[in-house]
């Protein structure tokens, strides 16, 4: 079909009533059967972009008005929109299973716009249904409920998506001859990286948009992790991978972040993994949490949409743990102070290297977390003895108190990691873990008294990190004594400003900034420089 025609053919299609699409898919009769030939990829990009077309929420509503219709449509006219023909199963689950790289990255671009376009209809049927304020047992909420166990039937069993991204095959790679004259098979990266990310995405809408389905099926999405960590990136070959990559990474954490089966405080194991995805092999000795390998994922990348993705998983999966079910937000504090720890390597003048802070950082927090979350409540006790307790005339809470409004206080980790660094300090810590450990504290008790109402809760925890860096914290390294007891005046000093904001004063402006003002006022704005304009420009 020239691409014209087809142009035209598409616009038309979009302005069909939905109930026109069974016949039109009928009288098409697309050759679907996956094989590698121009006419089947021009016949897939073509129905790809059909299914692609915005949910038709004009015919859901009385004709020439803007009233609902009381009834949805029939399931079979909606799934025809979403899934045509019931033998697409058989045509998505051979092309999945194609020793061809290309249809197989067909098949699953397809079936992702498939299950794409079934999300976007749910959600227009669900907001039809609020709309007309059904109850459960509402016709449009039945249409949602019935609509996908017809889509079930019409998509591939989860097995064959896992078998598909876990598929390691010859034809990923290219044979060239060495020096020798023997042949050398070489990986072909972009290939493999596309068909990876194209895997994880297909898992993803299945976890997202058919979770009773991926229930029904064994499959464990911490594995999904190692794939995170070890990651491609750069130019391999002149192909650029990178933003492959992204996707692919962006895709497990979507991924785990609608799954139920995966727990923060998991291993991903304590042996040898193997674990295979879209042809790269990874093999590692897998005894970090789940919790650390995300952390140190957020410290070490320098992409917003990870980190973001990141925060909205750690939230998700700890709002309903006792770690941070009070207020799931306080996730984000902690998240932005481990950045605070990131430096580059420097000596003090004892000598000592000053590593990057955020690997200690990173394992102290993982392992004060895994302690909290064995023993939530004991280190809830600890949290509500630093908080005032109710008066000795009144058995009822006070208004500050941690039992009225716990969303006003810290998570219990805190004083799990307060306990724990008190140990630390008395087995000779590392003067460089030491110090970064200190600059995480002064970050983290600093953003945690924006969320107290007060601040005899922060000037408290800052008592007990004061008694904690004594004065001879580390006795053999006097300069890094000197900058851990700096860490806790810095943070001092901060809380006062807080408790008291200072003023302004007249006589803070010196004699240097009279003069440099007086410069300013007397300069027009031509003959400042062409950076400094903006700043001094004013819009009209």
């Amino acid at each position: 079909m020239p691409g014209a025609c087809r142009r035209v053919t598409i616009y038309s299609i979009s302005a069909f009533p939905i109930s026109y699409f069974s016949s039109y898919w009928a009288a098409a009769a697309l050759t679907l059967e996956p094989r590698l030939s121009s006419k089947w990829l021009a016949n897939v990009a073509f129905l790809g972009a059909v299914i692609s077309l915005p949910t038709p929420t004009a015919f859901f509503f009385l004709p020439g008005t803007a009233v609902h219709h009381p009834s949805p449509p029939s399931t079979h006219t909606i799934v025809e929109n979403i899934i045509p023909t019931n033998s697409f199963k058989t045509h998505l689950t051979k092309g999945l299973q194609s020793p061809s790289p290309l249809v197989r990255h067909f098949t699953a671009l397809t079936l992702a716009k498939c299950l794409r376009k079934y999300d976007s209809v749910v959600a227009t049927l669900r907001e039809v249904a609020d709309a007309l304020e059904e109850e459960e047992d509402g016709q449009w909420r039945q249409a949602i409920a019935t609509l996908e166990l017809e889509v079930r039937k019409r998509v591939p069993e989860l097995q064959a998506v896992i078998a598909f991204s876990q598929q390691k095959s010859d034809i990923v790679q290219e044979k060239r001859a060495s020096g020798d004259g023997t042949a050398v098979a070489t990986l072909k990266p972009l290939t493999a990286s596309m068909i990876s990310e194209s895997a994880l995405r297909i898992l993803w809408l299945y976890h997202k948009c058919l979770p009773t389905l991926v229930a029904e099926a064994r499959f464990d999405p911490g594995k999904l992790l190692w794939s995170f960590l070890h990651h491609r990136s750069g130019e391999v070959q002149g192909q650029s991978v990178d933003g492959w990559d992204m996707l692919r990474r962006l895709h497990v954490l979507r991924l785990l972040k609608e799954s139920d089966q995966f727990l923060w405080s998991g291993k991903a194991g304590n042996e040898t993994c193997s674990f295979t995805l879209g042809s790269l092999s990874h093999h590692r000795i897998a005894s970090n949490s789940n919790l650390q390998i995300l952390l140190q994922g957020y410290l070490e990348t320098r992409t917003a949409a990870l980190r973001r993705e990141i925060g909205l998983l750690l939230r998700h999966a700890m709002a309903s743990d006792p770690l941070f079910q009070h207020d799931p937000d306080e996730i984000y504090l902690w998240l932005e102070c481990i950045l605070s720890t990131s430096r580059g390597g420097t000596k003090s003048p004892d000598g000592v290297e000053l590593l990057d802070g955020g690997a200690i950082v990173i394992k102290f927090l993982d392992e004060c977390f895994l302690r909290c979350a064995r023993a939530p409540y004991k280190y809830l006790e600890d949290l509500s003895a630093v908080t005032p307790f109710p008066s000795p005339s009144s058995k009822d809470p006070t208004e500050e108190s941690i039992a009225k409004r716990p969303e006003l206080f810290p998570s219990p980790v805190l004083m799990t990691l307060l306990e724990q660094l008190s140990v630390l300090v008395k087995q000779n810590p590392s003067p460089s873990d030491l110090y970064s450990l200190s600059v995480f504290i002064r970050h983290l008790i600093f953003k945690l008294s924006q969320k107290t109402q007060s601040l005899w809760f922060t000037q408290a925890v800052t008592e007990k990190v004061d008694a904690i860096f004594g004065d001879n914290v580390l006795p053999s390294y006097p300069s890094i004594t000197g900058a851990v007891r700096r860490e806790v005046r810095i943070l001092r000093a901060c809380l006062a400003g807080l408790e008291d904001p200072p003023l302004d004063a007249p006589g803070m402006i010196t004699d240097q900034m009279q003069t440099f003002l007086a410069k300013i006022e007397g300069t027009t704005l031509g003959m400042l420089s062409p950076s400094f304009r903006p700043i001094f420009e004013v819009e009209t």
